[in-house]
């Protein structure tokens, strides 16, 4: 066992098998495109799945593809939101895995998917921190905006910076990827860390892709979710005085009836057999963008939780 899995073991949860990062197979109905180097790779399926992927948001988001790397563009927000969603994911593993705070690589042997990756705000750090991570995107313009900023920045940073760290990066769905699983015989892909970062916002069906995230977690794995709440307060604010009046996302971005309160996000986590383990509240000041962890969740928050029980039957 590697010393993460002896930790996943410590704590009570289930004992990790060594799972490669992802299975490449050829079949005469699947497309399969697969650009790699000795960081990366990039591959993308089709597959007759059901999808919790919103076509609305996919056009959406392609026209947003190329600002994802503009700090002041209408990526602006998420970029000043950036360090407090990663120090909670750290602070977090950190506990439940007996990490020390003082490690250069955290996540050196851990296998992580960050689901809805965008251009990779977040995946990049992750995998920088030691992570073998896999980041997904139903949008293909996103996915080719991530390769090439990895591309960038890992051509003009040392080849010790890198570690022994994996980077893929995935034009799928969370059900793509749990019909792999299907249809492999033996070995799944497993991870002990799964991030949905502002993502379940703007998915077709929250409930279907949670029951994905457990199908695709590692008995006693972490998910970590942020979204914005379903209040008064975040209707006005967090969406059109954002949209309209701060200029922090494209108008449209957000459709305040995909909002979630923490609450039903809690029993329809339950539900896929996640256990809520922590629960934050998230707070903005758009004049000096400025993100911080709060006790109110009145508008943005960030969650922690736990697979505790075998997911659906449906979903395995």
């Amino acid at each position: 066992l590697t010393l993460t899995e002896k930790r996943m073991v410590k704590i009570g949860r289930a004992q990790c098998r060594s799972i490669s990062p992802f299975l490449l197979t050829h079949h005469h109905h699947h497309h399969v495109y697969v650009l790699s180097s000795s960081s990366y790779d990039i591959t993308r399926r089709f597959y007759t799945t059901t999808t919790t992927v919103d076509p609305k948001e996919v056009e959406k988001f392609t026209k947003l593809s190329k600002t994802w790397w503009d700090r002041e563009g209408p990526m602006k927000a998420l970029h000043h939101m950036n360090p407090v969603r990663l120090q909670y994911i750290r602070d977090q593993l950190s506990v439940k895995l007996e990490i020390p705070q003082n490690r250069l690589k955290p996540y050196e042997g851990l296998r992580m998917l960050d689901i809805g990756c965008g251009a990779g705000l977040v995946t990049e750090p992750i995998a920088r921190m030691g992570g073998d991570v896999v980041g997904i995107d139903a949008t293909p313009s996103n996915i080719h905006v991530a390769v090439a900023h990895h591309m960038s920045s890992s051509s003009s940073s040392s080849s010790s910076d890198s570690g022994k760290s994996r980077l893929v990066y995935r034009n799928v769905s969370a059900e793509e990827l749990v019909s792999e699983n299907k249809s492999t015989n033996g070995v799944k892909n497993k991870y002990e860390v799964i991030t949905c970062l502002e993502v379940v916002e703007h998915v077709s069906d929250i409930s279907s892709l949670l029951s994905s995230c457990s199908s695709l977690s590692s008995p006693g794995g972490s998910l970590f979710i942020s979204t914005i709440n379903k209040t008064i307060a975040s209707k006005w604010f967090a969406l059109f005085a954002a949209e309209n009046i701060f200029h922090l996302a494209s108008p449209g971005t957000h459709d305040y009836e995909k909002l979630v309160t923490p609450s039903d996000l809690k029993q329809q986590l339950s539900s896929a057999g996640y256990d809520v383990v922590h629960l934050s509240g998230l707070l903005y000041n758009p004049i000096t963008g400025r993100w911080w962890l709060s006790s109110s969740t009145h508008m943005n928050y960030i969650l922690h939780a736990v697979l505790c029980r075998p997911p659906p039957s449906n979903v395995v």
